[in-house]
């Protein structure tokens, strides 16, 4: 019966780890998110300061397309986490299903 009982503690292992991981990816995603609201803000701002004359429009260009490429790399980075976050979601489901399923065929055979 050694086998069953390393199975279910190895699945136990699966399961938190996979529980750290989505706890590192939300935090990821906040992290991610409050930069590309900042970077909005930022990139508003100089638009007002272009409008309203005290900045040159190659000195706006200049910080728009910086702005802009910085926030396209950290929503691409944050779709990617959002997409693994998924991933681990399911696998945490799963591995807690099939643990369960193990319990009750280990109380079973008992």
């Amino acid at each position: 019966m050694a086998r069953p009982n390393a199975e279910i503690n190895a699945g136990a292992k699966a399961e938190k780890q996979s529980k750290e991981n989505m706890r590192s990816y939300a935090e990821q995603e906040k992290t991610l998110s409050k930069s590309i609201q900042q970077w909005k803000a930022d990139k508003l701002l100089q638009y007002e300061s272009y409008a309203d004359g005290s900045l040159s429009k190659e000195a706006y260009l200049n910080v728009k397309e910086v702005l802009s490429v910085k926030i396209q790399d950290a929503e691409q980075q944050l779709f990617g986490i959002i997409e693994e976050h998924g991933k681990e979601k399911l696998i945490s489901e799963t591995a807690e299903h099939l643990g369960g399923l193990a319990k009750t065929f280990l109380v079973k055979q008992n």
